[in-house]
């Protein structure tokens, strides 16, 4: 399943939580996420690979 979230750095929680409930919701479920931003640093990026990895 494909899912595109734009956001800014300000949205970043929010967008964990999401992500969270998503994943733990939809074990075995295979997706793709694709971010739309403007004004994100790329350590921000970074923490997102991270979380997102550790759901396998």
């Amino acid at each position: 399943m494909n899912i595109l979230v734009t956001l800014d750095s300000k949205y970043i929680k929010p967008l964990k939580v999401m992500l969270y409930s998503l994943f733990s919701n939809n074990p075995g479920e295979e997706f793709h996420i694709y971010l739309m931003h403007s004004r994100i640093k790329d350590e921000e990026i970074a923490d997102l690979e991270r979380f997102v990895g550790g759901f396998g």
